[in-house]
């Protein structure tokens, strides 16, 4: 796959790759990125209306995909959040996000409002997580 440059929608001083790369338009100096405590490749961009930390697979859909829809997620079709490569992410609904992620057992059942204990026979309260 060559590497196409785009420029950044959000972030007009960038260029961003279909290959998960960010550069400065001005320089021509690729950014250095990260992987934050979650998994993510992070990034750090100026804009016009946000300075800091970004996530790459963020900016390459919204520089490459022509729609840019609302209550959506990006996700990754190899489960790597590192691998940032256009090909590899695509758009899904939270819903959708959630319900796969409960179907896999990642939410675990909480227990709310009152619960009847044993041992001391009267209704306990339950805090909310």
């Amino acid at each position: 796959m060559t590497e196409e440059w785009r420029t950044s929608i959000d972030y007009p001083r960038y260029e961003v790759s279909n290959l998960g790369r960010v550069r400065i338009i001005k320089t021509g100096h690729i950014s250095k990125s990260w992987i934050n405590v979650e998994g993510y490749r992070i990034v750090h961009m100026e804009g016009p209306f946000r300075v800091g930390p970004e996530m790459v697979s963020k900016i390459v859909m919204h520089a490459f995909s022509m729609e840019r829809p609302t209550a959506v997620c990006v996700r990754y079709r190899d489960g790597d959040k590192g691998n940032c490569r256009l090909d590899n992410l695509y758009y899904e609904s939270i819903s959708s996000k959630v319900q796969k992620q409960w179907d896999q057992g990642l939410y675990k059942k909480r227990i709310t409002g009152n619960k009847f204990t044993s041992e001391t026979g009267r209704a306990a309260r339950l805090r909310r997580k």
